[in-house]
């Protein structure tokens, strides 16, 4: 026990670490920031939030085990509720990510919209709000409802249910996304095969997200259902927020690499086109 303890501790450093610095670089570049990167920064507070809550959590469990002192109702209520809060905030997110990229490859002259400063204003908002105010309310709701020897097993399916549902909305959403990108690509290829479809690697990088948020939250899901919780579903849970991270690290390198790739070339041209001017320039003198 204390071996996976220790192991979701380290996980839980990573996870602050890694989204600090992911932050760190997002706000470097406020002022460049377009609509997924405004989301991942707000996914990216949301997910040092819960470092930081499963850090504390996985503590006084550790405390727990070793010096066998129970943590308080009140350091219980404050975790749960933070717990519920994580998983709600990380589905929405996940979720407002692939609406904005499905509108950006199925309707891209609608996609303006999502650009605008009330859109992203109004979509980060709502995450938060509906997410502060569902997890206090659900938290207090099983409370309500649990009695007698069905506590344990109420809960885990109350739990079950929520972590289903976020499972299964992402999976639909994040299918059609992936078949929507698969069908505008074949249709760019078919009609213009010399264009290539611009918007792909950005998709691609946000279906990775959608995805890993499914394998990393489904174990915990389906222990709950099946009422039973394995240490390595709490380690997945954690590791999501770590991959959150991590994923958007690959898409900014290679972004960058690109750009600066880019500009070599556009450099190396201009240096062509000089070089044949001076060329044609040379000659005509010659003719005169």
């Amino acid at each position: 026990m204390d071996s996976w303890i220790k192991a979701a501790l380290v996980i839980d450093v990573l996870v602050i670490v890694a989204n600090t610095i992911e932050i760190g670089i997002l706000l470097n570049k406020w002022r460049t920031l377009d609509r997924i990167e405004h989301l991942l920064l707000s996914l990216s507070i949301s997910d040092f939030l819960t470092g930081i809550t499963m850090c504390c959590q996985d503590v006084l469990l550790l405390k727990y085990v070793l010096f066998d002192e129970p943590p308080t109702d009140i350091a219980v209520t404050v975790l749960e509720c933070m717990f519920l809060f994580s998983v709600f905030a990380s589905n929405f997110h996940v979720l407002a990510i692939a609406v904005e990229r499905f509108f950006a490859v199925v309707f891209p002259m609608k996609h303006r919209f999502f650009t605008t400063i009330k859109c992203k204003v109004f979509t980060i908002s709502f995450v938060w709000v509906t997410a502060t105010i569902l997890s206090p309310s659900i938290w207090f709701l099983i409370q309500h409802f649990e009695s007698g020897k069905d506590v344990k097993k109420f809960g885990y399916y109350a739990y079950a249910a929520i972590l289903m549902f976020a499972c299964i909305s992402v999976f639909i959403i994040y299918l059609v996304l992936a078949a929507a990108l698969v069908i505008r690509k074949w249709l760019i290829s078919t009609m213009l095969p010399d264009q290539k479809y611009r918007n792909s690697n950005t998709t691609w990088f946000c279906l990775l997200i959608g995805f890993s948020f499914i394998a990393c939250f489904l174990p915990m899901s389906l222990g709950h259902l099946l009422v039973f919780a394995h240490p390595i579903a709490s380690l997945l849970f954690g590791l999501n927020h770590f991959l959150n991270p991590f994923i958007y690290f690959a898409k900014y390198f290679y972004t960058r690499k690109r750009s600066v790739h880019l500009e070599k070339k556009s450099r190396y041209i201009s240096r062509v086109r000089l070089l044949s001017r001076g060329d044609s320039a040379v000659k005509d003198q010659s003719k005169k």
